[in-house]
């Protein structure tokens, strides 16, 4: 009798024992997690048994990052704010690439007689919703004059700084595209070609592009850009007259990004 009733308490802890593994654990917000019974669950809270009691409990979701049932499936509430996958809103990076002269600019006999040259920039973003935020650009260009048209060796040179909104779209896969509209300030350095005149000159500018953000890590990102730029410098002669140069051209550049 006495060997009967140990067997009988030993498949009753077992039993126990099972219960009490056999369970779905919800994950907090905060980074804590526990053992239940989810018994039901409505649009706002989740209700569940905890450990052996008999009391149901109900919790708020907007305190819960995520429930893993007892059968595997996983259902995501709130993220955790602790996370390291928590989404950043901005980046700030250097990029270098080439640039290609395009229109007057590229012309060689009336035109600047500019040829493919560098570029490098400071780039940043951020964003102020899901889709829509602002974005500038401290940048230099470098356009070395054809030699077969002109015996200037010295390039034609151009920075500033241009800002304006920035649209995002983020993708599945950690790649994030941007698509942004600029304007500015920029101030060019036209080559040695004039006597008598100014070379520097400062001018209104505006640039459209597309940049690719692939993300390698919470901190981290990989640029890929392409870039329209516009700018029309005045340069003048001391006898009052002028020479107007439109400045065109299509940049190409990678670099690295710091998540913000």
């Amino acid at each position: 009798m006495i060997k009967k009733n140990n067997l009988l308490i030993t498949f009753v802890f077992i039993l126990i024992s099972v219960q009490i593994l056999a369970q779905d654990k919800i994950y907090f917000v905060s980074g804590n997690n526990i053992n239940v019974k989810i018994i039901e669950e409505t649009a706002d809270s989740l209700k569940y048994k905890n450990d052996l009691s008999t009391e149901l409990k109900s919790i708020d979701k907007q305190k819960v990052s995520k429930v893993v049932y007892l059968n595997g499936d996983v259902s995501i509430f709130v993220e955790n704010k602790n996370s390291k996958n928590n989404k950043r809103r901005g980046f700030i990076g250097g990029v270098v690439g080439i640039s290609n002269p395009i229109g007057k600019f590229a012309e060689k006999y009336e035109g600047g007689k500019a040829m493919t040259g560098i570029m490098y920039s400071i780039n940043m973003g951020y964003k102020l919703k899901k889709y829509i935020g602002l974005t500038a650009s401290l940048f230099r260009y470098e356009n070395i004059m054809d030699q077969k048209f002109t015996d200037v060796k010295e390039p034609w040179k151009y920075s500033g700084v241009l800002v304006g909104p920035l649209l995002t779209y983020e993708t599945k896969k950690n790649i994030e595209i941007d698509i942004r509209a600029m304007m500015g300030y920029v101030y060019t350095n036209m080559p040695n070609i004039m006597e008598n005149g100014e070379n520097e000159s400062g001018a209104f500018a505006y640039s459209l592009g597309v940049q690719l953000r692939s993300n390698i890590g919470d901190r981290l990102a990989i640029l890929f850009g392409s870039d329209y730029f516009s700018t029309t410098p005045e340069f003048k002669y001391e006898n009052n007259s002028k020479i107007i140069q439109v400045i065109e051209s299509i940049s190409f550049n990678i670099g690295l990004a710091y998540r913000i």
